[in-house]
């Protein structure tokens, strides 16, 4: 084998081989060596134990160096679970804590508190508005209860009946202002959502309006006004529910009226930029400054105007119309001056 290789190396246990093959003067040479690396195999040996040893203790400190690392990117986390985990309907009030930093978690956590605000301005309305809608319906099916026990107490009149019968119709059209009020307040963030708006044309929305009023109070007195920035009909489309839009422009025009001694409001509209402005002005009673900042609540009515009928729903209703518009609205008053009322709607 070595004549045919000439050059021959294996390895037979811990000895090295060599064979080699060479024709010299003559002579046919086979040359075999063998020896033992003793050395080379204390230091290979020695090499593969600190090889081993090395790999075993990397990977004891990688595995708690990393266990180190990972529960404390992984602490914002269950800290925030824990504080989510411990929130309740008893709770609904209570906010998650806020870091400085601005990497994903903080912004999970705005947006949990942004939910959490939510849900407490959703329950806290439920709370309000649950026990004053049963009060407000209970009032007129008391008062209409009473007056018929009354009237077949005993044998009356016809114009005793008459009587009853119109002060019983009053309370039924009130009863029933009060439920389609409460239906529309309940349905806004359902059917009416945005996506679903047509094109409306805001002036046509408040002739409707105003048509509608003068046809159920002869005495109300409607004046619109247009300025001179408006210079063509395109000038005052927007995306809207007319119903809806409706609904609120009747309500702040009737407040003007119904408080009013001349039964009289006046609307400006104009065209500011991208945006259409109505301002609905009357010389009434006003609204007492103390007042002012809760006559968005639902069933809240001021201290002035308790003798008269009507249920605290109607400027609830208009905020949360306009805010589904993506509109503004703002209410200035002074006693026994006028009250303004300026709403702001996008165009499209």
């Amino acid at each position: 084998m070595i004549r045919e290789l000439k050059t021959v190396r294996y390895k037979e246990r811990t000895s090295d081989i060599f064979g080699y093959h060479e024709e010299r003067a003559g002579a046919d040479l086979v040359i075999i060596c063998s020896a033992t690396d003793l050395f080379g195999m204390k230091k290979l040996s020695r090499l593969r134990f600190i090889l081993a040893s090395v790999f075993l203790v990397s990977l004891v400190v990688v595995y708690f160096t990393g266990r180190q690392f990972a529960s404390g990117a992984l602490e914002p986390i269950s800290q925030l679970v824990r504080e989510v985990d411990q929130i309740d309907i008893t709770r609904i009030s209570s906010r998650i804590t806020t870091r400085g930093d601005s990497d994903e978690i903080a912004q999970l956590t705005d947006t949990f508190n942004k939910m959490l605000a939510r849900l407490d301005t959703a329950f806290k309305f439920q709370k309000i508005f649950i026990p004053n809608a049963s009060h407000e319906l209970l009032t007129p099916l008391t008062a209409i209860t009473g007056q018929l026990e009354v009237a077949l107490m005993k044998d009356r009149d016809v114009e005793e009946y008459k009587a009853t019968l119109g002060s019983v119709l009053e309370d039924i059209k009130s009863l029933n202002e009060l439920t389609n009020r409460l239906l529309i307040l309940t349905r806004l963030g359902g059917e009416h959502t945005p996506d679903k708006f047509n094109l409306v044309r805001i002036d046509e929305i408040l002739w409707n309006s105003r048509s509608e009023l003068i046809k159920r109070n002869k005495q109300f007195n409607i004046n619109i006004f247009f300025t001179d920035f408006i210079q063509g009909e395109h000038h005052l489309n927007s995306n809207g529910n007319p119903t809806l839009l409706k609904t609120a422009f009747m309500n702040i025009i009737e407040n003007g009226c119904k408080y009013s001694s001349d039964h009289r409001t006046d609307i400006y509209l104009s065209v500011i930029e991208n945006a259409c402005e109505i301002l609905f002005k009357d010389e009434g009673i006003g609204i007492p400054g103390e007042d002012l900042d809760y006559i968005f609540h639902p069933f809240y009515r001021g201290g002035n105007v308790k003798n008269n009928k009507g249920h605290g729903i109607g400027l609830s209703l208009v905020e949360s119309v306009i805010l589904l518009h993506h509109g503004t609205i703002s209410v200035n008053s002074k006693l026994k001056t006028g009250t303004e009322v300026r709403i702001t709607l996008p165009l499209n």
